[in-house]
């Protein structure tokens, strides 16, 4: 399945395309690729996704639907993910 993109032009020098997958007022799901191969695909260990949300957490349902997203329609390995610590210190 092709996934429907828009291409996201980003603030700092990144060293590949950005592109918002799926967006909503609560959450983005941003995904790149640094290095294509010869059929245009993304080498594995060159792309990346990320959420950005505008909460610390995002709930149950939404969290399962951008798992969903990023392991099925991206087939990007979510155990490589990187939480971030929102927590005041």
């Amino acid at each position: 399945m092709a996934v429907e993109a828009i291409l996201f032009t980003y603030l700092v020098t990144f060293p590949g395309a950005l592109w918002v997958i799926e967006t909503n007022y609560d959450y983005a799901l941003l995904y790149g690729c640094t290095e294509q191969q010869d059929d245009g695909s993304c080498d594995v260990n060159a792309e990346f996704a990320h959420v950005i949300s505008r909460r610390r957490h995002l709930s149950g349902p939404l969290l399962r639907r951008v798992d969903y997203i990023v392991r099925r329609r991206l087939c990007i390995d979510t155990t490589r993910f990187q939480f971030t610590n929102h927590s005041r210190t």
